[in-house]
């Protein structure tokens, strides 16, 4: 394993940095939180490419932190991508990382894909109860 300017390509490594991305996120960290996951998935789509699920797990919880930074169109965008790659790697509906996929697109969808500036104070409050929900049904 060699390392990197962000570390190390080591498997347990990189999977102790994107458990730190995903603490940050439940911190609400959410600008340290992405920068961490992100730094992850440069590495690993370096390593393993674009189509593999562990790159596409951490595209899925980019999308779930741009939701919590109320990013809607950047988190579907994500969603969609990871949700795309787990049907090609044939992931079972039953299977976690499609369970979320599909519980973070409902919240989505749920929340509407405005911006909150855009749906006014009282969607502001609606997304801070959505994003509380969201997080605690990801513990």
């Amino acid at each position: 394993y060699k390392n990197t300017d962000n570390g190390t390509t080591h498997p347990e490594i990189l999977m102790v940095q994107h458990n730190i991305g995903l603490v940050l996120a439940k911190e609400h960290k959410y600008d340290e939180a992405m920068k961490q996951l992100y730094n992850v998935y440069e590495i690993k789509k370096l390593m393993l490419g674009d189509s593999d699920i562990e790159v596409a797990k951490l595209v899925l919880d980019m999308g779930s932190v741009s939701f919590s930074r109320t990013e809607y169109a950047r988190a579907t965008s994500l969603c969609k991508s990871a949700l795309k790659t787990f049907r090609e790697n044939n992931l079972p509906p039953h299977h976690v990382y499609m369970k979320q996929t599909a519980q973070t697109l409902e919240w989505l969808k749920k929340i509407g894909t405005k911006e909150p500036q855009e749906r006014g104070q009282r969607n502001g409050r609606e997304h801070c109860r959505i994003k509380n929900q969201f997080w605690s049904a990801n513990d």
